[in-house]
């Protein structure tokens, strides 16, 4: 099975074929381009704790196809909200030989600050659901975050609860963030 590193022109090729970009978010990281100006800030939350308000899902074995909804907070370490998010996932691919599992996420987050975002992308289900840290695109859609491009990423503490980093700057991905981080087999 080869391994895809999965980078913006392909995340950009994907969610077209799949027919679904809300915002446009693929299509903003796909044109980061432009230097950095000295005055360019990141929007950083480094240690987020979440929790899951509410999720919808099938109660069966998973199958390609199937759609799980969730929503939740993310908060500081002193438990003041920072964020609420609402987001959907699907699962698009399932190997039977290995037992490694695909999906495609995208949420939508409204700051506490008035701000909004919209993250999509490839979840490695595996490597979610044993405790390794997962990463998607991020993308500011309004506020202090409009126009910003980073990272979400976390790591899964149980089914209700997971620790979060986010962080978006108002420059190219490659510029603020580690871009090799999705390694997704499709097979």
């Amino acid at each position: 099975m080869g391994m895809t590193s999965l980078r913006p022109g392909l995340a950009v090729s994907l969610a077209a074929a799949l027919g679904d970009d809300p915002g446009g978010v693929f299509a903003a990281i796909g044109a980061g381009t432009g230097a950095v100006a000295p005055d360019d800030e990141c929007i950083r939350f480094e240690e987020l704790g979440y929790s899951v308000s509410e999720r919808s899902y099938r109660e069966s074995e998973p199958a390609v196809g199937d759609v799980a909804t969730a929503g939740g907070e993310f908060f500081d370490s002193a438990g003041n909200v920072i964020a609420r998010d609402s987001g959907r996932m699907q699962i698009v691919h399932h190997d039977p030989a290995t037992e490694h599992w695909v999906a495609f996420t995208r949420v939508s987050y409204e700051f506490e600050d008035g701000g909004t975002a919209r993250s999509m992308g490839f979840v490695d289900l595996n490597d979610q659901l044993t405790g390794s840290r997962v990463e998607i695109y991020i993308v500011g859609t309004g506020g202090r975050y409009l126009g910003k491009v980073g990272t979400l990423s976390w790591v899964i503490e149980s089914t209700m609860s997971a620790k979060a980093r986010m962080v978006l700057c108002a420059r190219p991905l490659e510029k603020c963030c580690d871009t090799g981080f999705s390694s997704i087999s499709f097979g």
